[in-house]
């Protein structure tokens, strides 16, 4: 699944952010990677 959110409001600095979505996936047994979206589309254009 791919999921496209909105950051805007994120109080934390955005490593943080990955590194408890990390730990978030580890505890339901998911594996949730966290990446920036231009990141994302760079690496998905053709």
């Amino acid at each position: 699944m791919i999921m496209l959110i909105d950051i805007s409001e994120l109080e934390i600095p955005f490593s943080e952010f990955v590194d408890k979505m990390a730990r978030l996936g580890q505890e339901n047994h998911l594996e949730i990677r966290t990446m920036h979206e231009d990141i994302f589309n760079s690496m998905h254009k053709i």
